[in-house]
Parts: structure tokens; sequence; C-alpha cells
């Protein structure tokens, strides 16, 4: 079943009104994992008033992740650990437009998730110095414990995604679908 069968016939909303609306640089993620022959179920039970981002009349965006850790993975070990400060390091490209963002998020109070970002023309797989100070400062002044070592590339996920939002609130759904994780 393609994804685009399994979706309602939502109202587009474009990227500069969700952002506006939705950015969610702080939030509190929930992450589910289910069958794809479910989805239509789920679609289907959200609120009327449900939007659907369009960019130029695409509704799915291709996005490639690399993430990077410590040679003792510290950061991997922490959330493995459940400890509650963490973080987790990427480079997020939107493979449609051609952008990348470097992206670090860190626990904040009560289990939210922060995240700094910030654009980025360097290698997707490696990162240049001047990023890897920027993210050591970054998680020093988020009181995160000191890490041990140069940051290097530990995994790529690529993936399709569609986002919504529910109508009268800030709260944003993500579909993703077509996952695929490659070592380094």
């Amino acid at each position: 079943m393609t994804l685009d069968r399994t979706v309602p016939p939502f109202a587009p909303i474009g990227l500069a009104e969700l952002l506006a609306r939705a950015e969610l640089l702080t939030r509190t993620d929930r992450k589910y994992l289910l069958p794809g022959a479910d989805l239509p179920v789920l679609l289907r039970a959200l609120p009327t008033g449900t939007r659907v981002l369009e960019i130029d009349g695409r509704r799915r965006f291709a996005y490639r992740s690399a993430y990077f850790d410590t040679p003792g993975l510290d950061s991997y070990l922490a959330s493995a650990r459940r400890r509650r400060r963490r973080f987790k390091l990427r480079v997020r490209g939107y493979l449609d437009t051609g952008q990348q963002f470097v992206e670090l998020k860190t626990r904040g109070a009560r289990n939210t998730t922060v995240k700094s970002r910030f654009p980025y023309a360097g290698s997707a797989d490696r990162l240049d110095p001047a990023t890897r100070d920027l993210a050591s400062s970054l998680l020093a002044a988020a009181a995160m414990p000191p890490v041990t070592g140069e940051f290097q590339l530990t995994l790529v996920t690529t993936y399709e995604r569609m986002t919504l939002i529910l109508p009268g609130t800030a709260t944003r759904v993500t579909v993703d679908r077509e996952l695929a994780w490659q070592l380094p």
C-alpha cells in the first residue's frame, strides 16, 4: 500500500505557517512503531481540521540523517542507560531541497527535548572543526557531562516523512516510512 492511498484528503499547510504555529524546538516527543496496515485507521481517526505539510504540491519528503558520537559512544550509552543528561548530534539533510542542518538535541526540564539547529554547508558525513567546537560549547552550556574524544559518524538513516498538524494546537504528527539504517 502506498502512502498516498492511506492519507485522507487533509487540507494543506505551508512550511512557513507550520513553523509559525508549531516550530517545536522545545517539545515532548512520543514515538510509536506500528504496522503499515494500521496507518489508514490511525489517519482516519485524526480530528477534522488536521492539515498536512505541502510544499510545491508534494506531501512526502525524503530525509537523510547522519548521526555523530564520540569514540566512547557517549551519546548512545547515555540514551541506552536512560540518563537524564543525554544528547543527540546529527546532520539532517532534506533530500528534496538539498538543505542541510546540524542539529543538537538535549534533554530539558520535565523530559522535554531541546533542539538547537544551524544551517550546514559541509560534508554530511563529517563535521568541520567550527561545528565540532559549536557542538561542544552547546553541550557545555546545557550542563552535559564532558564528552570524550572527537565526534565521528556512527549511523546514517534515510526515510520518507509526512508531517501533519492537529487543529487548535501546536501538535505535530510525523509519519515516517521506508526507513533504512546504514553503518559507516
